[in-house]
């Protein structure tokens, strides 16, 4: 979300701010879309008006500067996709503002006025009601005006009419958010235009699938391949699988592995993210953190007192009830699948206690990689 000020000296004359507008109405410039705010890969928002910057001035008695009218674009229900602007009006000395009557529309639109052309702020849609403060915050969601994201940019009009007071002097008088008149042989309410523009997200990579990963504390854990698993193993030993068990670790606290993708015979791979496991009393987290162009798919995982998960799955009946094993699926939680190149975390509260010293397993699938067969 960005805010520029529209900066102008207060004390030109009427006549040459009318020519500094009309000359700003004619200027475009882009804003820089990293500069501040969230710099995530969802749709953002870029903001101007017709002056080429995020906020106008209010003028009362037509050219009493007491205050500015700034935009910002939101995101109201946290998706991660700006769906509203955020208007705030806001004076200063001993203005304050009583009332704002505020109308959104189309690029060629004009607000609600009489027979004689002169507009009607009783009849503008946003209505503040009576107040008394120098800072009055209201939202327009994308959709009044037909607008949403992705997609690619609208240009529109906002006219914004207030009643303000003078707290020292006792004066009151109407104002507006600077720009053209709506009607140039009436009064002198203004007009002003602004542009919503969705930056564009790039497709999914093509050719993405996905890869197994396993968590590896680098100072505490024992390779799938290791004599010591073997030994675990018994009589039929995966010697395919790779992979680490992790620990063991004692008491309370976190500790951090590091997920890595591809890693065949437990070797470098590619560090795709972290997995922490975190130990409060007797119930595990885990929390898997997946670094772009990476996501998660779906998660096994296991804690426990010994450093292998036994098989459960088909017992009592299954001749392997109760063996160690390495495959994820016969891990003691299997987690859901999260949607595809959209999740790079994830955070699950283990379901089983655990006392004394334990181990973890971490597996994740992760999409981001090409495909071998170029499909």
């Amino acid at each position: 979300m960005k805010k520029t000020n529209f900066l102008l000296n207060g004390s030109i004359g009427a006549a040459v701010i009318a020519l500094l507008f009309f000359i700003g109405s004619c200027k475009k410039e882009n804003q820089d879309p990293s500069s501040g705010g969230d710099n995530s890969a969802a749709q953002r928002v870029n903001l101007t008006n017709e002056f080429s910057e995020g906020c106008v001035y209010i003028y009362a008695g037509q050219n009493i500067n007491v205050g500015s009218l700034c935009m910002e674009d939101i995101d109201t229900d946290n998706n991660g996709v700006d769906d509203a602007l955020r208007i705030c009006v806001t004076t200063g000395g001993c203005w304050e503002v009583t009332g704002v009557a505020s109308w959104y529309g189309c690029a060629t639109c004009m607000p609600p006025t009489n027979k004689a052309g002169n507009p009607i702020p009783g009849q503008f849609p946003y209505q503040s009601g009576s107040i008394a403060t120098q800072s009055y915050c209201y939202t327009v969601p994308f959709s009044t005006l037909g607008f949403s994201c992705p997609g690619g940019s609208g240009s529109y009009r906002g006219a914004v009419h207030l009643n303000v007071h003078n707290t020292c002097t006792g004066a009151t008088e109407t104002g507006w958010a600077a720009g053209n008149r709506i009607n140039s042989k009436g009064n002198w309410g203004t007009f002003f235009g602004f542009t919503i523009t969705c930056d564009e997200v790039p497709p999914p990579p093509p050719n993405t699938c996905d890869e197994t990963a396993f968590g590896q504390d680098n100072s505490a854990s024992t390779c799938f391949t290791s004599a010591t698993i073997d030994n675990l193993l018994g009589e039929n030993p995966d010697i395919n699988r790779w992979g680490w068990t992790n620990g063991a670790y004692s008491g309370d606290g976190s500790h951090t592995l590091t997920l890595r993708a591809g890693a065949a015979q437990c070797g470098a791979g590619t560090v795709v993210g972290t997995a922490t496991v975190t130990r409060t009393g007797s119930t595990i987290t885990f929390s898997y953190n997946v670094n772009s162009p990476y996501s998660l798919g779906q998660v096994h995982f296991y804690a426990g007192n010994t450093m292998l998960p036994v098989i459960t799955n088909g017992c009592p009946n299954s001749p392997q009830c109760g063996d160690y094993t390495v495959a994820p699926g016969q891990y003691p939680y299997v987690g859901s699948v999260y949607p595809a190149n959209t999740t790079t975390t994830g955070t699950i509260t283990y379901p089983v206690s655990v006392t004394g010293d334990y181990y973890v397993v971490a597996h994740a699938a992760v999409s981001g990689f090409p495909c071998e067969d170029g499909n």
